[in-house]
């Protein structure tokens, strides 16, 4: 590798990291269940973050997923759960 003046190991200003903390909990989509039975749904989620790509999270699924709940809040003042 010539021409790499640095160490691999340092990190730059401005790279992206993962957060700290413990991985989010993953649900496993089965290897058997076919590409028509897989759908992706966007969760959307209020977040204070200057960058608006960050309020959602792409989820994968089985068509046979249930989804219990569905909140809609028109300000974020009203996103309080009781």
């Amino acid at each position: 590798m010539s021409g790499v003046s640095e160490a691999l190991s340092r990190v730059k200003v401005g790279t992206l990291r993962r957060p700290e903390g413990p991985p989010e909990p993953m649900v496993a989509v089965p290897v058997d269940v076919e590409k028509e039975d897989v759908r992706i749904l966007k969760v959307c989620f209020y977040s204070n973050s200057f960058n608006p790509g960050k309020n959602f999270k792409l989820v994968k699924c089985t068509v046979q997923t249930e989804i219990r709940h569905t909140l809609y809040f028109s300000t974020p003042e009203q996103n309080v759960i009781d």
